[in-house]
This record gives C-alpha cells, structure tokens and sequence, in this order.
C-alpha cells in the first residue's frame, strides 16, 4: 500500500494500491495546490506502508 502524506507532519492524506495511481494522484494535488495559489514545493510524500519508507519520484 502506498499513502500520500504530508512531508511536515506525516499525516496520511490518501491511501492507495499501486505506486502509478499514488504518483498521479499526488501530481493532481500538486496542480491543484497551483491552481489556488497556495502550491508548497515538497509539501507531499509517497510513503510505502509494506517496506516502511519514502518513495522517491
């Protein structure tokens, strides 16, 4: 399982199946984020629940 979290506090914001829908999902909150002006580079993380650690896209 893959979760998109928040980088500062860790808090899940999402959960999901597969690395590919986690990356897009967090590249749609990303252009969101830049839409309503209020985009933070690095804000979101992709945190994998089964080896424990970060994914670096």
């Amino acid at each position: 399982m893959f979760q998109i979290r928040d980088r500062q506090g860790g808090n899940v914001i999402d959960s999901f199946d597969s690395l590919e829908a986690a990356t897009y999902t967090l590249n749609e909150y990303e252009e969101a984020d830049k839409l309503d002006d209020i985009y933070e580079e690095n804000f979101y993380e992709i945190f994998d629940t089964i080896n424990n650690e970060i994914v670096v896209i």
